[in-house]
């Protein structure tokens, strides 16, 4: 018996396992607490310069010098490790506590893009699902990491994290610009 294989079927499953395997790759480095860089030949990991990765220093102001601020403002600020990331890179965001106030924050984060004069949650943003609890994030204390690798073909422009905090019976968001370079629209 002979079995005839529909070869772009083929293909496109195995290019499809090559990228889940690629992202489960990612995510263990991630994981690991290293950097990832996307090269022209693929993923390189390596130790974040001088020591621990953005998502493993817990001091604000260290944290705030990482992420190419002097310092953090007074109250609360979301942080993100690159000013300007491309298709396929990762790019990261921490809350930090500069206030005298525990605030509450989760696990959830959109993406937005600035686009037509307007910020709005783009097609790529993670929609969850998310575990529905509440952090408290102390006075001089990070939070959690956020993680979001950028799609490869991403449209060239100005994005943001956004994620929401509250105090006291009020919410607020909190937000971390960078840029995607890249494919024009």
């Amino acid at each position: 018996m002979i079995i005839q294989a529909d070869t772009s079927a083929v293909s496109r499953i195995d290019s499809a396992l090559a990228r889940a395997w690629k992202t489960i790759g990612l995510l263990t480095l991630l994981s690991l607490g290293l950097t990832v860089v996307v090269g022209s030949s693929g993923p390189i990991a390596h130790a974040a310069q001088g020591g621990a990765g953005f998502c493993q220093i817990d001091d604000p102001s260290k944290l705030a010098k990482r992420a190419g601020t002097q310092s953090p403002r007074d109250g609360i600020q979301l942080l993100a490790n690159h000013r300007e990331v491309a298709g396929g890179e990762v790019i990261s965001a921490r809350l930090v506590n500069v206030s005298d106030a525990i605030v509450l924050y989760g696990a959830e984060f959109r993406i937005q893009r600035y686009r037509g004069g307007m910020w709005r949650i783009d097609p790529s943003s993670p929609d969850g699902p998310w575990p529905r609890s509440a952090k408290k994030l102390k006075p001089g204390e990070t939070g959690a990491c956020y993680r979001y690798i950028v799609p490869e073909g991403q449209p060239a422009g100005r994005y943001r994290f956004l994620t929401m905090v509250s105090r006291g019976s009020r919410e607020y968001p909190q937000v971390a610009k960078f840029d995607v370079r890249g494919h024009s629209e």
